[in-house]
């Protein structure tokens, strides 16, 4: 009998998480067989990463920043938070769904629980899916700090596969230009918001445009135009999600 070393080594709380949803499985599978499949392949070697991953939390990329007057900067971090996920069954409990390998995926928590008796749409699952790809880019590789997550900007770039590309073709330069531009506006804001306070209004402009401009020319790649793309669709589906939630609770 072969031992998986990488569910050996989780901390006992975030066994326990696998130990639960096995009990509940009328297949009879193992704690370390609903690991295997509930956690992605590249953060199983991680008690910590895994516990994110499932749970949520904290991780930050690094953001390059000029300084004053100088050719040369430094490197910022921004923060992003990484949601709690269920367990939700595609076939909904209440519709004689089973915890089995084959109903299950992890999704937000917020999305699995607004959906309430009703079963998961293929839209929905489709969802989880991008949604968990964006968030192991953010995870995999980083280094454990006081709880926290730190990642690389290499490190959440996707490999794109070959021949594919998601703004040119379909929405033209416009849109790689808005994409590109809330983009950079969203860390320009960030890197305005966090200069010294001594910096006069000329070199907080000169800061913020440094990282803003860094910041569009990878959303013009096809891997930033793939994390970003993911990252905004999740949050306008997961927005969508909560709202109908709420007009289900208003109906009952």
């Amino acid at each position: 009998m072969s031992i998986n070393l990488n569910y050996a080594n989780l901390e006992p709380h975030v066994q326990d998480k696998f130990a639960a949803v096995a009990a509940k499985d009328p297949d009879g599978g193992t704690a370390v067989e609903w690991f295997e499949h509930l956690v992605p392949e590249s953060l199983q070697d991680s008690s910590h990463e895994t516990e994110v991953f499932m749970d949520g939390g904290t991780v930050t990329q690094d953001v390059y920043v000029y300084d004053q007057g100088r050719a040369s900067g430094h490197w910022e971090t921004v923060e992003h938070t990484i949601d709690d996920r269920d367990i939700s069954r595609i076939e909904a409990g209440a519709n004689g769904g089973e915890y089995t390998h084959d109903n299950t995926i992890m999704e937000d928590s917020s999305i699995n629980r607004s959906r309430g008796g009703e079963d998961m749409t293929s839209t929905e699952y489709e969802a989880a899916q991008s949604a968990e790809t964006v968030d192991v880019q953010l995870i995999d590789g980083s280094t454990s700090a006081a709880g926290e997550l730190s990642v690389g900007t290499s490190d959440i770039v996707a490999e794109m596969p070959a021949g594919t590309d998601l703004a040119g073709e379909a929405l033209g330069f416009a849109s790689e230009a808005l994409v590109a531009g809330i983009a950079a506006y969203k860390v320009g804001s960030y890197v305005y918001d966090n200069c010294p306070s001594d910096w006069d209004q000329g070199e907080k402009t000169i800061a913020t445009g440094g990282a803003a401009i860094g910041t569009a020319a990878l959303a013009f790649t096809p891997p930033g135009q793939f994390v970003i793309a993911c990252y905004i669709g999740f949050n306008i589906f997961k927005l969508g999600c909560k709202a109908i939630g709420q007009a289900r609770k208003s109906i009952v």
